[in-house]
């Protein structure tokens, strides 16, 4: 069957640890650089890669919990880490497919360098920046994440049905995310799309918390 090229298999990750990428981000620092992560199910690391698909190697993000990540994403260090650090990763602890989390993380680290070798999986990242968020109509499963290369100001995108449910921590959320609006999102195989279904976009101020 004819895929457009769109479509078409790039690579595949050779590390054995990725086993559900569930985001990429290329470097500014590293060229050739790609870092992902697995969905839930793995722990706080990041994974190095290029465009074959490469080992390059793993870091953990100390101090960083690994619920559900779903996202990664590349723009400028929140404050706490200026002036000397340049770009960020910024890391979407935002996974919530029963829509019960009372708050959701995003972690913000300096761009690390890539381990030296394949298999390295004993370096560590500089310790993260974070914001806790939470919906003013209350859980979502966020997806997707956009980071704004003027302020930092995070865009989350999130999808799926309501649900009922969730219990209060005793922690008290940072930030409290405004819904932007809706936009049309592609639910088929072809391009002109046959169908089309509704993604919630979510925005939250550029503030972080070490």
């Amino acid at each position: 069957m004819f895929l457009p090229a769109f479509f078409l298999l790039q690579a595949t990750f050779h590390s054995p640890r990725v086993i559900e990428s569930s985001g990429v981000a290329v470097s500014h620092a590293y060229p050739g650089v790609l870092w992902t992560h697995n969905d839930s199910g793995d722990g706080p690391y990041l994974y190095a890669t290029d465009l074959r698909g490469t080992d390059r190697g793993a870091l953990l993000v100390p101090g960083a919990q690994a619920i559900d990540w779903e996202d990664i994403g590349l723009g400028p260090c929140p404050v706490s880490f200026l002036p000397k650090a340049g770009s960020c990763l910024y890391l979407a602890d935002t996974g919530d497919n029963l829509e019960f989390r009372p708050f959701v993380t995003v972690y913000a680290i300096p761009e690390p360098p890539p381990p030296e070798r394949a298999g390295d999986t004993l370096g560590t990242t500089r310790a993260p920046a974070l914001v806790r968020l939470r919906y003013p109509d209350g859980p979502h499963d966020v997806e997707a994440l956009y980071v704004s290369p003027r302020d930092t100001a995070l865009y989350l995108v999130s999808k799926g049905a309501r649900h009922r449910g969730g219990h209060p921590t005793g922690r008290s959320p940072r930030c409290v995310a405004h819904l932007l609006g809706d936009l049309p999102v592609l639910s088929g195989s072809w391009w002109p799309p046959v169908a089309r279904s509704r993604a919630r976009l979510q925005h939250r101020g550029a503030r972080d918390r070490r």
